[in-house]
């Protein structure tokens, strides 16, 4: 099962795609894209990492300080821009969930809101 989402941050207008791929119950692939700060894209890149082979459950309750302390360096006033990329895979979770691979193809080039939400 594949899922799509995204998220932004509205303070600088980054905007973090993600697509995640289920099989068997766990998290097989995570892929992170979009038009934002390098903080966004490495947070895309850990959660990546962190994620792969879990259930989907647990990897929507990665803590951000795990994430954080992936990143090596990244102070925590950078928080929101790592949020932006936790929330992309959220909805990309939420998406899989609700089955996106069910829907035409019209359906997963439709716009969505903030958080993925069609």
């Amino acid at each position: 099962m594949i899922g799509r989402g995204q998220d932004a941050n509205p303070r600088d207008g980054d905007r973090v795609h993600a697509t995640v791929t289920i099989a068997n119950g766990r998290v097989a692939d995570a892929r992170f894209t979009g038009n934002a700060c390098d903080v966004a894209l490495a947070a895309g890149d850990a959660l990546r990492e962190l994620v792969a082979g879990a259930t989907p459950d647990e990897a929507a309750g990665i803590p951000v300080g795990r994430l954080l302390r992936a990143l090596h360096g990244v102070r925590g006033e950078d928080e929101g821009w790592v949020m932006t990329a936790i929330g992309a895979l959220c909805s990309a979770l939420a998406d899989a969930a609700l089955g996106s691979d069910d829907r035409g193809a019209a359906d997963d080039t439709r716009p969505r809101a903030a958080g993925g939400l069609p």
